[in-house]
């Protein structure tokens, strides 16, 4: 048996102390008023995820907030251990370039990326991305199946 893995989330839109703060189509002052997302905030709660034990923190991808690659980029060097669970729409990017970011994110890291592949969002989001389908997902990852298939980062000879 397998121990259980547990993920944080990391909110890179901002944080709140009311349930919902903004994104996936709720306005932010809606629901309180907003941390912003500064670097040190999300350091501190990446920190404090690593103390407690979580393996990993979770982001997510959207109009309504930064950029989870370059994001988590950032906090790699501010947490020792920490995996980060990267939310990736494939299309949005080339399949190439995709994996040269992960091939990067993961040498640099020491093997810490983890991708969360996000097929689609809401209708208005959809729309403002330029609609894009799930059967993209098959091209987008052509690049990937070494990776994906031993869970190791996969290099350039």
């Amino acid at each position: 048996m397998s121990g259980v893995d547990l993920h944080w989330f990391l909110p890179i839109n901002g944080d709140s102390r009311q349930l919902v703060g903004g994104g996936h189509g709720v306005g932010t002052g809606s629901a309180g008023l907003l941390r912003q997302a500064s670097l040190d905030y999300l350091a501190s709660v990446a920190q404090a995820a690593e103390q407690v034990g979580f393996t990993a923190a979770r982001t997510p991808t959207g109009l309504w907030c930064e950029d989870a690659w370059l994001t988590t980029a950032m906090l790699v060097g501010r947490t020792e251990r920490l995996k980060f669970l990267v939310a990736f729409r494939p299309g949005f990017i080339s399949p190439t370039l995709a994996a040269q970011q992960a091939a990067t994110f993961q040498r640099h890291s020491q093997g810490r990326l983890l991708l969360n592949v996000v097929t689609g969002g809401e209708a208005r989001e959809q729309r403002a991305y330029g609609d894009w389908y799930v059967a993209r997902c098959s091209f987008a990852f052509a690049p990937f199946p070494p990776a994906i298939r031993t869970r190791k980062a996969v290099h350039p000879p």
